[in-house]
């Protein structure tokens, strides 16, 4: 194996380990995954899953670059803290100061989108719209086939601060958050599955 290859077979994604700070990221997708990748610290992932996550970051950095010589501001960082003063912080992908509006890009190798995929991207856009008091908010879901579609959601208040609280007690108390009641498509994406389900991700889509 030459060793470019060896490099991708073992990429890590490194967590951060600030109990007072909480990411976007980890409130909108699974708690659990969000602590277990705190607690490893490093998290190894597949090499197709790895590949996936950079072939996203390529499209993001590009459609940004391009964006924001039309004037829009791109990973603008927000953050507010809780009333049991935790700290949630995150990075819009793009935002309009000219019309209130935020962006949040997505890459995804799915013709579609299911249910789990879709609430988890939604969460996050949802997340940012209230964080930055913004009029409204786009999804843009950019397929491997060049499709894309466009989400929009308008502000509304959201469970982003009794989310963060019970993340970040889960965390200070040193607590494994519950599993879900049955394993789903995110389940068969995480690096932690066997240790949730001690079983095989066959039939899960």
């Amino acid at each position: 194996m030459s060793r470019l290859l060896h490099i991708l077979y073992n990429y890590e994604i490194v967590a951060q380990n600030d109990t007072n700070n909480i990411w976007v990221t980890e409130l909108s997708r699974c708690l659990r995954r969000s602590y277990l990748m705190r607690k490893e610290g490093k998290t190894k992932v597949g090499l197709q899953e790895a590949m996936k996550m950079h072939i996203g970051a390529g499209v993001h950095m590009r459609l940004q670059s391009l964006l924001r010589k039309q004037g829009f501001e791109t990973e603008v960082r927000v953050q507010r803290k809780t009333a049991l003063g935790f700290t949630i912080i995150g990075r819009v992908d793009v935002y309009d100061k000219e019309e209130n509006t935020v962006y949040e890009l997505k890459y995804t190798h799915y013709d579609k989108l299911d249910k789990t995929r879709l609430s988890y991207y939604l969460r996050q856009l949802n997340y940012y719209i209230e964080m930055t008091n913004a009029m409204k908010g786009y999804l843009v879901i950019i397929h491997a086939d060049g499709s894309i579609e466009e989400i929009k959601r308008d502000w509304a208040e959201t469970d982003l601060e009794s989310r963060a609280n019970a993340f970040g007690i889960y965390i200070n108390e040193n607590k494994l958050p519950p599993k879900k009641k049955i394993p789903d498509s995110e389940c068969n994406e995480c690096p932690f599955f066997s240790f949730c389900w001690r079983g095989n991700r066959n039939g899960l889509t």
